[in-house]
């Protein structure tokens, strides 16, 4: 009997899944795709960027070891929490559950 698994095959694609819910987020898409559907162009507002966030990972397994990086580009600060607090790349500091309330007041974003 063959036993396999699929554990990692996910991480990438989920990792650009929660990018793009950042970047909604700080871009308000909710608000932009409600203002297309009424035909309505209102004056300009100010958008958040992602390099004003400070974004917590809680748990820097497969999904959050391709996100950090990729956050980490666009400029956020980004905390990853893991229960060794190993460094991950990408992360600034890292964090482990008994230290996630404390990072999780710095963060603007958690994923």
């Amino acid at each position: 009997m063959t036993f396999t698994t699929s554990a990692g095959v996910h991480g990438e694609p989920l990792a650009e899944f929660a990018l793009f819910g950042v970047l909604a987020g700080a871009k308000t898409l909710p608000r932009l795709i409600d203002q297309q559907r009424r035909k309505e162009w209102p004056a300009r507002w100010q958008m958040g960027q992602v390099s004003d966030q400070t974004v917590l990972i809680l748990g820097v397994g497969g999904i959050g070891r391709a996100l950090a990086p990729k956050l980490a580009a666009l400029g956020a600060t980004v905390i990853g929490t893991s229960r060794s607090g190993a460094t991950v790349p990408g992360c600034t500091a890292p964090c482990t559950p008994t230290t996630s309330p404390r990072c999780c007041r710095r963060s603007t974003r958690s994923w």
